[in-house]
């Protein structure tokens, strides 16, 4: 019975060998491509009227004279957005996050009214909190 077992491992073992495509470990691959040109903008989720509920400019082309920026909103399915607004050092200014969030009505409809702002509160940064948003901003592909 054990030389018949064995003969069916050793044979079911040399179909799987014998099966699998030789890999070399040392070729290229190929480095597949992400087609963004379908995604939807940020026009389609930042209206003008959330923006001015939030009294947030339109960033999409730049800040402008504003100085530089980084501003993440969250749209959350059942709960109001929340928008961080990290303004880094420079220039002499102190780094600071910016917190937001909205008042918002929900219509039986499924439709979102924005009522202003909600809660509001400027923090300002430690140097270590600071390098730990670089950190994160830096090895993300946020920006991209």
């Amino acid at each position: 019975m054990i030389p018949k077992l064995a003969t069916l491992v050793f044979l079911g073992a040399s179909v799987l060998a014998w099966a699998e495509k030789p890999n070399d470990a040392f070729a290229e691959t190929e480095i597949a491509t992400n087609d963004q040109s379908g995604d939807r903008k940020s026009e389609e989720f930042l209206s003008e009227d959330f923006l001015k509920a939030c009294a947030e400019p339109r960033l999409d082309q730049g800040t402008g004279k504003e100085r530089d920026v980084i501003r993440i909103t969250v749209l959350r399915s059942f709960d109001a957005p929340v928008i961080l607004k990290w303004h880094p050092a420079g220039m002499g200014q102190e780094p600071v996050l910016e917190v937001k969030s909205l008042k918002v009505i929900n219509s039986d409809d499924g439709t979102k009214t924005y009522q202003g702002i909600d809660f509001h509160q400027r923090l300002k940064l430690k140097t270590s909190q600071e390098r730990l948003l670089k950190e994160i901003y830096q090895h993300s592909p946020m920006q991209d």
